[in-house]
């Protein structure tokens, strides 16, 4: 028989790239983490996948039937050890150490691999029926023989408990761990439900089109490149979810899977009936990258906050009558010229409004490099409370992500870990769970803390809006106290400026009077007139001098500011 003269160098370079996309990830692993368990199966699912593509490579150059057929029924005796390994790698993946040794757990892995294996195995020379090269495509075509469509059904089912265990894994997954592990599940899920889209292809048609190699080939390198991703996210350790026994109870991926294979029928069917030429190749493919990244984005933590925001903002009717709020802090604050005094007034609406017991203000005071207490609703004084330090607020200030929302302390994040692990057992001791800044104007005023809600129910965005809006006219008002006190220090300074040029000019005069007796004192001081004149200018220079001792007394004290209601036209006739 002779042997076609074709070469394939799209499908040698994608199985190129999954080979070295495969090895380079082992690397890493074999380096970086070499715990058992996990970390183990992940190296070998990544070695079996490398074998497997190692034999597709070797398929693409000028074969004899013979040798392509040879070639096909290594490749899938590899490919059996598939199912088995990466199920165990996404059971061990998803489960506590404990819950993976049970033999309960134990019974589908070992089912993963004894029917795929022994279906290759003994099966081997019946997997194909025969060898067909369509030269027009230039791909070979080996029609299905009975063991080749029980292994591929058995294959089948494999990729799809595999991927339940991956849903189950994202689901449990929470905060930090959702965002470490997201994209080395969706690296894995994208390989094995492309699987799923080639093996139904293969059996829809009871054919083997080796075209659909370079489909695989495809999603490995870019499975292999989100999982690189993830491992870069959590250290190049491979991280560990545990479930919990709400996400183990149900799983949509196969109802997913099976409204897809139902869907590609009838695709098939319909493509028949227009098109009998017409084949399903790379249709269906782009069809799973697109609902890859789909979900990825749908697992975004911004995303999904953007998307929250948008609809409570444009579609949902707001839980807070925004009008009525607004006016009611406007007449709690107007008249007040006190910080502290606003403060009180400023934690006791949001406390009100939002249902919680603790909501604290602190003050920034530079000259003490510290927080002080301004106002709280916890009924502590600030003798009670220790001061927080100030590098707190210089600390939120410098988090990658701005903090325009109150930042939640019992949420783990990488962004804010090292400010969590810093502060957060001072910020418990206050009873405060959330923390925001008060900025006005790019400048640190102060910090607001807020407790959890007598329901202990989670902040919604419009909670968040709200809090962040009053925290914003908290800070620009307690700015605006900070301003008008030095403009108010200003004008005092300028004041004792003036006083004291008078003091000094009087001081001058009776300095010059008392001078003027001094000299003429020893020359007139036989007559009685000069001597009871003198005694008169002394009694009157003490008499002033003590007058401006009084006065000065008055202002060592401070002033005070009584306001009293009076009526300004009284005033202005005054």
């Amino acid at each position: 028989m002779i042997s076609p003269n074709y070469f394939d160098p799209v499908s040698s370079l994608f199985s190129l790239a999954g080979i070295l996309c495969c090895l380079a990830l082992v690397t890493v692993l074999l380096i970086r983490d070499r715990r058992p368990g996990a970390n183990r199966l992940l190296i070998a699912g990544l070695t079996i996948l490398a074998l497997e593509e190692t034999a597709i490579l070797l398929g693409a150059r000028d074969l004899l039937p013979t040798e392509a057929l040879v070639l096909q029924r290594a490749r899938w005796l590899t490919a059996a050890f598939l199912p088995g390994i990466w199920l165990w790698f996404s059971t061990s993946f998803a489960r506590t150490p404990r819950e993976a040794s049970r033999w309960g757990d134990r019974w589908p892995v070992v089912l993963a691999f004894a029917l795929p294996i022994s279906t290759a195995v003994l099966g081997n020379q019946q997997l194909f029926g025969s060898v067909l090269f369509l030269p027009e495509s230039g791909s070979w075509v080996f029609p299905l023989a009975w063991a080749g469509k029980i292994f591929f059904s058995i294959f089948l089912l494999g990729c799809v408990a595999i991927l339940v265990n991956l849903e189950k894994a994202l689901l449990a997954s929470t905060g930090r761990q959702t965002w470490q592990v997201k994209f080395l599940i969706f690296g894995v899920g994208l390989i094995f439900a492309v699987r799923i889209y080639t093996v139904s292809q293969t059996l829809l048609y009871s054919a083997l089109d080796t075209q659909l190699a370079a489909v695989n080939s495809s999603a490995l390198v870019i499975g292999c490149l989100l999982s690189g991703l993830a491992l870069r996210r959590s250290g190049f350790i491979l991280p560990q979810v545990y479930l919990s026994r709400s996400v183990i109870s149900g799983s949509i991926t196969a109802g997913a899977v099976g409204v897809y294979l139902l869907a590609v029928a009838l695709l098939a069917k319909a493509v028949r009936m227009w098109d009998p030429t017409r084949r399903l190749r790379l249709d269906a493919f782009l069809v799973f990258l697109t609902l890859c990244v789909l979900a990825i984005l749908l697992k975004s933590d911004r995303l999904n906050r953007l998307l929250k925001q948008i609809v409570t903002t444009h579609f949902h009717r707001p839980s807070y009558d925004y009008r009525t709020v607004w006016h009611d802090f406007t007449r709690r604050t107007a008249s007040i010229l006190d910080e502290r005094e606003f403060a009180r007034a400023t934690v006791r609406l949001l406390s009100e409004t939002l249902g919680m017991l603790s909501v604290t203000i602190w003050l920034y005071q530079e000259h003490q490099e510290r927080l002080v207490l301004a106002g709280s609703t916890t009924g502590s004084s600030e003798e009670s409370l220790q001061p927080l330090p100030a590098s707190l607020v210089r600390d939120l200030g410098k988090l990658p992500q701005e903090r325009s929302e109150p930042l939640d302390l019992l949420a783990r994040n990488s962004h804010y870990s090292e400010f969590h692990d810093k502060y957060c057992q001072s910020l418990s001791d206050h009873r405060a769970r959330y923390c925001l800044q008060l900025v006005a104007c790019k400048t640190p005023v102060g910090l607001l803390t807020l407790g959890d809600r007598v329901a202990y129910e989670s902040l919604t965005c419009e909670d968040l809006g709200l809090i962040q809006t009053v925290a914003d006219q908290a800070a620009a008002t307690l700015l605006n106290f900070r301003v008008l006190e030095r403009v108010r220090q200003a004008h005092e300074q300028e004041a004792l400026q003036n006083m004291a040029a008078f003091l000094v000019h009087d001081l001058k005069n009776l300095a010059s009077t008392l001078s003027l007796t001094v000299q003429n004192l020893p020359i007139h001081f036989g007559n009685p007139q000069f001597r009871e004149q003198s005694i008169r200018t002394i009694a009157q220079t003490v008499e002033r001098m003590q007058t401006m001792c009084n006065r000065l007394s008055v202002v060592r004290g401070g002033i005070e500011l009584h306001p009293e209601q009076t009526d300004l036209n009284t005033l202005l006739g005054a």
